[in-house]
């Protein structure tokens, strides 16, 4: 990867990582453990969260941290973002409000991990090995 690359993949990796893990330790402080997987959710912010997302948002958080040292190792977590966010995100939109949705999802919240998730997925499969010697021969 080029020095440019390896930049952005670091910084999209520390800003997911970070926001993920922000939301989660201020969920954790807002819900705590009561009532784990409460379909109706607390408030935060725009969002609404249950202790079991939170718990998801601060593990995201603490992998994506330990993650997003190297360049490579910053792109697995980009492409692990975008595997399970944007199942997710879509799963969220036919479970919402329904009793099946556990994790107390909203649109604010399934639209956020949506937009993650796909810009994870662009940035990682740009900075994929060989994509700009791909880009240069075919003249782009």
């Amino acid at each position: 990867m080029t020095t440019r690359t390896d930049r952005g993949v670091l910084g999209l990796g520390r800003w997911i990582a970070g926001a993920y893990l922000i939301v989660g330790l201020l969920g954790i402080f807002l819900t705590g453990f009561d009532y784990f997987s409460n379909i109706t959710g607390v408030p935060l912010f725009v969002f609404t969260v249950n202790p079991l997302t939170n718990i998801i948002h601060l593990a995201v958080g603490i992998v994506g941290t330990a993650m997003t040292t190297h360049s490579s190792d910053a792109r697995r977590f980009l492409l692990l973002v975008a595997t399970l966010g944007i199942p997710w995100a879509v799963s969220g939109y036919f479970l919402d409000g329904t009793t099946s949705d556990f994790f107390a999802r909203n649109p604010a919240l399934v639209n956020t991990h949506l937009a993650t998730a796909l810009v994870a997925l662009v940035v990682a499969w740009n900075a994929r090995p060989g994509a700009q010697a791909a880009d240069r021969r075919s003249g782009l």
